[in-house]
């Protein structure tokens, strides 16, 4: 493993492991031996998964690093308040 100039910690650093990746890779992730290396606040096999560390609730999805979308009704940074039935913040 080495810590390469992006900062990212990765098995080659190298741009001849780059050269004959055969996938690409979103939101910024770099692919070293055919394997997308992630940028914090993404997953998945092409780097194109969002991750909400806290999770979304109430039918919310993750639509960002740690950003949700919440279905209607519901609002909050994991969609945590029902604003149709919390008056207290309707004063």
């Amino acid at each position: 493993m080495c810590t390469c100039p992006s900062g990212q910690i990765a098995p080659s650093c190298g741009s001849k492991s780059v050269q004959h990746c055969n996938i690409r890779c979103m939101n910024g992730g770099s692919c070293a031996e055919d394997q997308c290396l992630c940028q914090k606040g993404y997953t998945g096999n092409h780097c194109g998964q969002p991750v909400c560390e806290s999770g979304c609730i109430n039918g919310g999805r993750c639509v960002g690093p740690n950003r949700c979308a919440c279905t209607y009704g519901f609002t909050g940074a994991q969609c945590e308040r029902d604003y149709r039935t919390d008056h207290a913040s309707l004063l």
